[in-house]
């Protein structure tokens, strides 16, 4: 699965929580890349109310990614659009690598991303 966010910023807040807090003292240089999906790619949404009983349950990341796991294996669709937990107003795209149209999804642009160091633990 590619995992991916509708902006810049949120894909830093995404990377950012999944950093262990004692390593946030060497954050790592990243790659920004930025993609062109097409606009008529088949896609599966999850409403932000479906989203909201998701992660209300006992175990929210499993009920997840039983959602992401069911879309996965059954292939018919390029996109998956969740909204982000960290900022539910803003949305997370998951791409099918094994999809027949991600041949069509490019690469736009890329640069050297490196995370301000403010964002840094401090000890």
């Amino acid at each position: 699965m590619v995992y991916t966010s509708s902006h810049l910023s949120l894909c830093v807040l995404e990377v950012y929580v999944h950093i262990a807090p004692e390593l946030r003292d060497s954050l790592p240089e990243l790659e920004a890349v930025r993609i062109s999906v097409p606009d008529d790619a088949s896609r599966v949404e999850i409403s932000s109310d479906r989203f909201a009983r998701l992660t209300a349950r006992v175990d929210p990341l499993a009920a997840c990614r039983r959602i992401g796991d069911d879309w996965l294996s059954r292939g018919s669709h390029l996109m998956l659009e969740a909204p982000s937990v960290l900022v539910p107003e803003e949305f997370n795209f998951m791409l099918n690598p094994e999809h027949s149209r991600m041949r069509e999804v490019r690469i736009v642009s890329s640069r050297r991303f490196r995370f301000d160091p403010r964002l840094a633990a401090k000890r």
